[in-house]
């Protein structure tokens, strides 16, 4: 009797111990391939964390190029603005130069047309007198 119930005993432990150790079979395995993949994500955040590091700097270096190209421009872009304003101002001279220069002239035209007008007009007496 105690040998029947030691085999049953050992049959019920069997048949308990038989789903547990497929569980826990079950679990090493995941564990296993956990740990695969753990030991891969372990190996690649490295590199990760240097690449982002890389892009950061490549960030940072690109905006610091980007300012320095930006704050060029806008001195050639005052530069120019400067330049055209210079520019501007000595056209506005020279147009009123020119403007008081045109003045001049046509004041010196108008008081050489007088006195040929009246030059004429002394010729044309004198040639009358003469006709005369």
């Amino acid at each position: 009797r105690i040998r029947s119930e030691r085999a049953e005993l050992l049959q019920v432990l069997q048949q308990g111990l038989n789903p547990m150790g497929a569980f826990l079979n079950t679990v090493q395995l995941r564990q296993s391939e956990n740990a695969e993949k753990i030991e891969k994500l372990e190996g690649r955040v490295p590199r990760l964390e240097s690449r982002v590091s890389e892009l950061h700097g490549e960030v940072t270096t690109g905006s610091e190029k980007q300012a320095e190209a930006l704050d060029k421009w806008n001195t050639e872009v005052s530069d120019l603005a400067g330049a055209l304003n210079t520019l501007s101002r000595k056209l506005e001279q020279e147009a009123e130069q020119r403007a008081d220069s045109l003045g001049k002239t046509r004041e010196a035209i108008g008081r050489d047309m007088g006195e040929l007008a009246g030059a004429l007009g002394e010729a044309r007496q004198a040639l009358r007198q003469l006709d005369e």
